[in-house]
């Protein structure tokens, strides 16, 4: 199972790379994709595992990039949300700033909540516990 690696540090190698998946299981190979004419990192890579059961499954890997991504996100969206409240107590741009702060939140939710349930449904992503059951049912 080749896996795709990205957000990596621009000063990490091969050896890094392969080092810190080591911990999840068996590592065939990892590799950091490289500028052609810097030779530095693009900070992106790819790590190939040779046992598919040491990698996470479809669901998991949703549930765990949507954890790993709501950190960020709500801080920028807290960090927009206070910047906004100054302006509430203008008389001109009161409203405009009510506007955005709630425009905020909501993004905020839907990117957190409805985008990986949306994705979760297009691509027909379920727990692995009911995917079992349905091989179980169609081998019957």
């Amino acid at each position: 199972m080749t896996l795709f690696v990205t957000g990596l540090p621009y000063d990490m190698d091969d050896t890094d790379l392969k080092e810190m998946f080591e911990l999840y299981g068996e590592v065939k190979s990892a590799k950091i994709a490289l500028d052609k004419e810097t030779r530095k990192s693009r900070g992106f890579g790819f790590v190939e595992m040779p046992n598919r059961e040491e990698g996470l499954d479809s669901f998991h890997a949703l549930v765990e990039a949507t954890v790993q991504r709501s950190r960020p996100v709500v801080l920028t969206a807290l960090a927009a949300v206070l910047a906004f409240i100054p302006l509430t107590l203008s008389v001109f741009w009161g409203s405009l700033a009510f506007t955005l702060i709630g425009g905020t939140a909501v993004g905020t939710v839907l990117t957190l909540v409805f985008l990986p349930a949306l994705y979760s449904i297009w691509f027909r992503v379920i727990p692995s516990a009911k995917r079992h059951s349905s091989r179980e049912l169609a081998t019957r």
